[in-house]
């Protein structure tokens, strides 16, 4: 198995914390504290993120999950992702009902998705990381991707700077070889019968919120919630109600 980085603590049923892009397991550290009362949780680092291998192939991150769960000796969990880390988890639930007891979906983000509402930022990005201006991506990203739709005066200077503290500009070798199914290829949603939470920021991207409304729609077992003042990185934006939400759905679903 490809090295992959993670952490377990606590006791109870399993489930497992995977992270967004850029970014690694770090983002999940107090949600697994504070769940970790009740359930054993796993964060893990995705390939190219962390501790984990960063080789230069082309790999499923849904198969690399599979294969740390065998590891673990884990046969049925549940499943938390944060935006590529939901779709991660999407992918998982689709292949693997048998093996996934729930999931809690939040700020989903498809890896072929690219919002009209921040795309002028997303190219400035794109071409900041090409030119090696790494400051300036990172400012960038952080303004997409923390800030959101909220102006700078209403965002908390100390949780942005936690964000910017855990972005790591070097997954994008990693990234571009991430192999993705599309939705498409994943099947008919109307299919995928493990219960579902989508979560979403209120003041995350519209297209954010139209992606996952249209899922939403399809799954037969799901449900939608937005968290007033939050952007897309809700644990740290609104940690206290996210565990909450997390917490009492997983209950609901063991």
């Amino acid at each position: 198995m490809t090295k992959i980085d993670y952490r377990s603590i606590g006791e109870g049923p399993p489930v497992v914390l995977i992270h967004a892009g850029f970014l690694d397991q770090r983002m999940w550290f107090d949600t697994s504290r504070a769940l970790s009362s009740n359930y054993r949780v796993i964060t893990y680092d995705v390939r190219g993120a962390g501790g984990s291998a960063r080789d230069d192939v082309d790999h499923s991150p849904r198969a690399d999950l599979n294969a740390l769960l065998d590891e673990l000796g884990i046969e049925r969990v549940a499943l938390v992702g944060a935006s590529m880390g939901a779709r991660i988890a999407l992918e998982f639930a689709a292949a693997q009902p048998d093996r996934t007891s729930s999931a809690v979906l939040c700020s989903l983000a498809l890896p072929e998705f690219v919002t009209s509402d921040c795309d002028g930022m997303l190219q400035e990005f794109v071409g900041a990381l090409t030119e090696g201006r790494l400051e300036d991506a990172t400012q960038l990203f952080t303004r997409m991707w923390f800030d959101g739709r909220r102006e700078m005066s209403s965002v908390d200077a100390g949780q942005r700077a936690a964000f910017v503290d855990l972005v790591d500009l070097t997954f994008a070798s990693t990234f571009v070889h991430q192999q993705w199914r599309t939705l498409e290829e994943i099947g008919p949603l109307e299919q995928i019968r493990t219960p579902t939470l989508f979560v979403t920021g209120q003041d995350d991207w519209p297209d954010i919120h139209d992606t996952v409304a249209a899922l939403d729609a399809l799954m037969p077992d799901s449900a939608r919630v937005s968290i007033q003042g939050a952007a897309h990185t809700l644990n740290l934006d609104r940690p206290r109600e996210l565990v909450r939400l997390i917490d009492c759905f997983l209950s609901a679903h063991p």
